[in-house]
């Protein structure tokens, strides 16, 4: 589905996760305007919002359910993207440049 930003977006960090299926992390619960995030620490000390529904907890760690990527993108209103899925108040997109990541998802609209 495409959308167009009515709003601008810019990360608040260049700090990244990439994680794969299955790696395990450390987790707490921080506040956040978003429900449905947990704040992870991965074992080599990055640290990074990721999905809730991505994870199964097992006491102060867990283990990733599928592959994740936080990565932001930056976003200034009638910019295009292609959304690729929805979480808890976000939108993973593709944006016409090919570059993929999230967005929140009152940045945008349908097109």
């Amino acid at each position: 589905m495409k959308y167009t930003a009515h709003k601008a977006h810019k990360p608040e960090t260049d700090i990244k996760l990439h994680q794969n299926a299955g790696d395990r992390l450390m987790w707490e619960k921080r506040p956040t305007p978003y429900t449905g995030w947990i704040w992870c620490t991965v074992l080599t000390g990055e640290t990074g919002w990721v999905p809730e529904s991505w994870l199964e907890f097992d006491g102060n760690t867990c283990l990733l359910l599928r592959d994740y990527d936080s990565t932001e993108l930056t976003i200034k209103p009638g910019d295009v993207l292609m959304g690729i899925l929805i979480e808890s108040g976000w939108l993973y997109a593709s944006n016409q440049q090919g570059e993929q990541g999230w967005v929140p998802i009152e940045c945008v609209e349908v097109r």
